[in-house]
């Protein structure tokens, strides 16, 4: 009787160890592809690991908001964050007319802030576009503008320099939002 006991107890845990094991696969994030229909995509590279927005959101807007005025200033922001705002990114440029590429280093009415809790105090938030912190080299090119059918679409890049804390590469960035 003990020796059935044990043998169905030891099968038993067999099993469900085989069950654990067969579980889902964990994939590794990918970036989206490089669209340019409004598909309400973004995602870059932040130190070479892959950064997709997602999670829960602060103030219910969704993982991405964006806005682009096309007035006098042309201004376009676009925000991302992951788990409400844990890592977020935030750009700012004036002077979006269409296609092409635009710079942010030099220009006193860009705008970024990169936030991220897991780095050390006092490295976590990055307010460029300021004279406090300039940005040391960012990218912005239009790949399509198109008021009419409401898309905006195009790639990204920032280095971002802060004294006594590493240096952050966002690269590869992408998106390919709807205009609100």
């Amino acid at each position: 009787m003990r020796t059935n006991l044990l043998s169905s107890l030891i099968q038993c845990v067999m099993l469900l160890s085989l069950l654990w094991g067969c579980g889902p696969k964990q994939v590794d994030p990918q970036l989206p592809p490089e669209t340019a229909t409004g598909q309400n995509t973004l995602g870059c590279l932040i130190n070479g690991k892959v950064w997709l927005p997602g999670g829960k959101y602060r103030f219910g807007f969704g993982a991405v908001t964006m806005s682009y005025d096309p007035g006098y200033h042309q201004v376009l922001n676009i925000s991302a964050e992951y788990n409400r705002g844990e890592q977020s990114l935030t750009f700012k440029k004036n002077g979006v007319k269409g296609p092409g590429t635009y710079r942010f280093e030099g220009d006193s009415t860009a705008g970024l802030v990169y936030r991220d809790e897991s780095l050390p105090p006092g490295c976590g938030d990055f307010l460029g576009g300021t004279r406090y912190q300039p940005i040391q080299e960012g990218r912005l090119t239009i790949t399509r503008l198109d008021v009419e059918r409401r898309v905006i679409a195009g790639r990204f890049s920032f280095t971002l320099v802060q004294p006594g804390c590493d240096t952050i590469r966002i690269t590869e960035g992408r998106f390919d939002l709807p205009l609100r």
